[in-house]
Formats: structure tokens, C-alpha cells, sequence
């Protein structure tokens, strides 16, 4: 948003402090699922980045289409995407 711009342009620090964080939760992220992929309990032909990608994408999504319900939202598409729909 334009007000946000703003506050990045006046104030380039928090822009700074908040890439540095994003950067850091993006590699704790990457890393969990690694771990996973480690011990068996993710597919190993599946890319850990965009996994942590269609995650932050559903996040996005739902926030912006259901802001009262996007928890539930949230929940349930994660849910899916680590089941599938496909039925075994």
C-alpha cells in the first residue's frame, strides 16, 4: 500500500529489519521441511521452496478473500496440500 511505501521510503531501517526477518523465518521454514524430507515424513521429490511458496500463497490468498473466516481457511487448505485429494 501507499502508506507503507511511505514508511519504507522516511524510514529505511524497518524496511531493512523487516527483509531481515522475513529472511530469516523463510530459512527456519526451508529448513523444518528439509528435516522432514530428512526423516522420511516428506516426499523427497518435492522442492522445499516451493512448498514453503504454496504455503505463503494460500496464507495471501485467504487473508485477502476471507479475512473473518481465514484461519479455518488456512487450516483446511494446508491440510490439503499435505494429505492431498486424492484418495488412497
Amino acid at each position: 500500500s501507499r502508506v507503507i511505501k511511505d514508511i519504507f521510503t522516511q524510514y529505511p531501517n524497518i524496511e531493512q529489519t523487516i527483509i531481515k526477518q522475513r529472511k530469516s523465518l523463510t530459512s527456519d521454514i526451508t529448513a523444518f521441511i528439509e528435516r522432514g524430507k530428512t526423516e522420511g515424513i516428506i516426499d523427497h521429490k518435492y522442492d522445499s521452496q516451493m512448498i514453503l511458496e504454496s504455503i505463503q500463497s494460500q496464507i495471501i490468498f485467504y487473508i485477502k478473500q476471507y479475512p473473518s473466516q481465514y484461519k479455518s481457511k488456512i487450516k483446511d487448505s494446508i491440510s490439503m496440500l499435505v494429505y492431498g485429494i486424492v484418495k488412497r
